[in-house]
């Protein structure tokens, strides 16, 4: 098959195939972790979160991780009945119910080979942490706009 030539794009159809191409990236290695630790990445950096964070709750968790609370829910759901997480009422507020690893839990809960994760820390140790941080506030800007629904009132404001 010959050699296709590509033509010149804008640049933000430049910059979302580069996100497209990053999201298909995540879900065939989130696909691989799966098949090979049984648990996918989203799974797994719930789990890593939980461990930074012991005693969170779910509403907490799901803020910090910019989920939705029912996405967050049926993968605790999930995560509890393979035994990794567990939910105790906190006895000095019985309407919070925290989260802990369990023992297996804490076993996804430490740096591995495979994992994106570990793909994140090898690019930002190649990266100069100026550019980390431009690509980070970059990001932040892009959600925040998509978030606002990308309203001609946000575009004007430049936020």
């Amino acid at each position: 098959m010959a050699a296709r030539r590509e033509k010149p794009l804008e640049p933000a159809l430049a910059f979302l195939r580069e996100l497209w191409a990053l999201d298909h990236a995540l879900g065939s290695t989130s696909k691989l972790m799966h098949d090979r630790m049984g648990i996918t990445a989203q799974q797994r950096m719930f789990l890593r979160f939980v461990g930074k964070y012991p005693q969170i709750t779910a509403g907490d968790l799901a803020a910090i991780l910019h989920v939705e609370k029912s996405t967050l829910s049926l993968a605790l759901k999930r995560l509890e009945k393979r035994g990794l997480v567990a939910r105790h009422r906190d006895s000095a507020d019985a309407r919070k119910i925290p989260l802990v690893l369990t023992a297996a839990g804490r076993a996804f809960d430490r740096p591995a080979m495979g994992t994106v994760e570990r793909a994140v820390q090898r690019a930002l140790r190649a990266t100069k942490p100026r550019d980390v941080e431009v690509v980070r506030s970059f990001l932040q800007r892009l959600v925040l706009l998509l978030e606002r629904g990308n309203s001609p009132r946000a575009k004007s404001s430049g936020k």
